[in-house]
């Protein structure tokens, strides 16, 4: 598994399209990771903001090949960091920092057979969400916070599909493995709905 940093150059016109279409900023990191028996790949992904520097991590079963984006965008990366991600390093009760962006509105099913949106929006039923998911993640989280919480309306890329309504929490902290096989489960599928659109990556300190 893989896991690779890439700073977007923000001049970028194509950056600058992707960051106000998520699907479109999906779309573009398929180039490096699109085999022929596999459309969309697999992979999982995570915008971040730090001081004026746009970032995106991520993480891959193959190794992506970057040079096949900048053959299609040559001024959309400015700097591109890939290491393999040391598994076999992991061990039960090994405590680590994490930090997890997570969408928590997703549809449920009711009784009656009907579809209805849940959004978890109080701060104690979010904390509440990753501790559960803990339970079968293989991980137990012991200090976390919620650094941001904000519902974000979606438009769909379908011509007269309804947009998402998603619910992006960002958390940060530290765990313990519980479970060895599970965690690692966890890490190569991610937490939560919506992955492709750049939630569910558990990246590890």
């Amino acid at each position: 598994m893989y896991l690779s940093k890439l700073q977007l150059n923000r001049h970028s016109t194509q950056v600058q399209a992707d960051l106000s279409n998520t699907y479109g900023l999906f779309e573009t990191l398929c180039c490096a990771l699109e085999e022929p028996s596999q459309t969309p790949p697999h992979f999982l992904w995570r915008l971040e903001h730090t001081f004026e520097i746009l970032t995106v991590l991520v993480q891959s079963q193959m190794l992506p090949d970057w040079t096949r984006l900048e053959a299609r965008f040559p001024d959309y990366l400015q700097a591109i960091e890939t290491q393999k991600i040391a598994l076999e390093a992991l061990q039960d009760f090994q405590i680590l920092e994490f930090r997890l962006r997570a969408n928590l509105a997703h549809i449920c099913q009711r009784n009656s057979g009907t579809e209805e949106s849940q959004t978890l929006t109080s701060e104690d039923d979010q904390m509440e969400w990753l501790e559960c998911k803990g339970l079968y993640g293989g991980f137990e989280p012991l200090e976390f916070q919620i650094l941001q919480s904000e519902t974000v309306l979606l438009e769909d890329n379908l011509q007269g599909a309804a947009p998402i309504l998603l619910q992006a929490v960002l958390f940060a902290g530290r765990l313990e493995i519980t479970c060895l096989e599970s965690f690692v489960w966890t890490l190569e599928r991610g937490l939560g709905q919506e992955r492709a659109l750049g939630f569910g990556l558990v990246s590890l300190g």
